[in-house]
């Protein structure tokens, strides 16, 4: 593609229901709202996934939605890299199509015009791969293709995923302590749990119960959303100190105080044995940026679909973007999860392949927190290829562009 692409935008926004409802900062989250946009050049379509979550440090959906209605004009490298910084989600889900339909990611050459299969983008001779790699479970119950290029993945293959360890999200309740078995089986070791929404003493019971029953090998990691008080956070990392000494250590904490805890934060990082990870306190890679400059020596959790634009993840271990190699942190120590923010099938195979291009860059790569399947309602979001996704969106909501 030159230099000089310009496109057409369209949009359609969604909203999916989630299979129970989940419990949030905000109270419960009951449906996902979000927008699939969808860039055109001739005969060339690629697609993206704007998907804020209102706790977030992002723009809100309708701010998303009034930005792409005012859209005006063609769709150019100029006026995607002019996408408010205040859009984070926007500038990722319409930075994400931007790259598709050049078929190659921002700053890099482009590959040779008329290149089989080149780019992500929707063209009708793409062929599918096959996605069956043998009778046997993947590792960690991931099925993947070993020969898809995570660099160029294909729109028209969502349902081929790089293969890399991912985490399971559980339950809440009771219903957490055998739910682990069946994705057990299935080769899954690590798992999450969302903490801090019902009794605490029973909670911590709870938590205690399943990691003492996890087999060997098994890991789980404690979300609490920055719902916890101070004095529950010293009560979960000290319970997660004594699990440690006796064999059965929590991989770490998951953003216990909200983001406005900075130094309490801190404080908990240095106190205790047991990890702590930053998740809403680095919604964007420019938070993450700033939390590390502030000497944050435990984890970051980063949804990439919220992070800002794709090159911006991007250069945390490569020496690109605005800000040059300063922040260039993939072989000096960066211990980074990328998690989900429930995206379409669009959204999270982007997800996936920056997931998989950072474990390919770090020493000690954790299981990406990218295992949701089962908690939205089957509505065709999940289709193996854009085409179909776009096409069921349109059922759920009014098209523009």
């Amino acid at each position: 593609m030159s230099a000089s692409l310009s496109a057409r935008l369209r949009f359609h926004p969604y909203s999916r229901r989630f299979r129970s409802a989940l419990f949030t900062p905000l109270g419960v989250w009951s449906s996902r709202l979000g927008l699939v946009v969808r860039l055109e050049a001739g005969d060339r379509v690629a697609y993206g996934d704007i998907t804020p979550i209102p706790w977030f440090a992002c723009e809100s959906f309708d701010e998303a939605f009034q930005f792409c209605s005012r859209w005006r004009g063609p769709v150019t490298e100029e006026t995607i890299a002019a996408i408010p910084a205040t859009l984070p989600a926007t500038r990722f889900g319409l930075g994400w199509a931007w790259e598709q339909l050049q078929g190659h990611p921002w700053g890099a050459s482009h590959p040779a015009e008329g290149a089989k299969g080149s780019g992500g983008c929707d063209r009708a001779d793409d062929q599918l791969l096959d996605p069956t790699l043998g009778d046997s479970p993947q590792p960690h119950g991931i099925p993947g293709n070993t020969a898809l290029d995570p660099a160029q993945p294909n729109q028209n293959q969502l349902h081929i995923l790089p293969s890399l360890p991912l985490g399971w999200l559980l339950p809440q309740g009771n219903r957490a302590l055998d739910a682990w078995q069946d994705p057990w089986d299935q080769g899954w070791r690590t798992f999450k749990l969302k903490v801090g929404d019902g009794s605490w003493e029973q909670e911590l019971t709870r938590i205690e119960t399943l990691r003492r029953g996890l087999p060997e090998g098994g890991q789980l990691r404690l979300d609490a959303n920055g719902k916890l008080t101070l004095e529950q956070a010293h009560q979960l990392l000290a319970l997660g100190d004594r699990l440690g000494e006796q064999g059965y250590p929590l991989e770490f904490v998951e953003q216990p105080l909200p983001p406005e805890a900075w130094m309490d934060l801190q404080a908990l990082e240095r106190t205790y044995a047991t990890p702590i990870a930053l998740d809403e306190s680095v919604t964007t890679v420019t938070q993450l940026r700033h939390c590390q400059d502030q000497g944050w020596g435990g984890i970051f959790v980063l949804k990439p679909s919220l992070a800002g634009f794709p090159w911006e993840v991007r250069a945390l271990w490569e020496d690109r973007g605005q800000e040059g190699g300063a922040h260039n942190l993939g072989k000096s120590g960066l211990d980074l999860v990328m998690s989900s923010a429930l995206e379409t099938a669009i959204g999270h195979q982007a997800a996936m392949t920056l997931a998989h291009q950072w474990h390919q860059q770090s020493h000690a790569p954790r299981a990406a927190g990218l295992g949701v399947q089962g908690f939205l309602e089957q509505d065709g979001l999940d289709s193996p290829t854009a085409g179909e996704v776009w096409k069921f969106v349109n059922f759920l909501g009014v098209g523009v562009g």
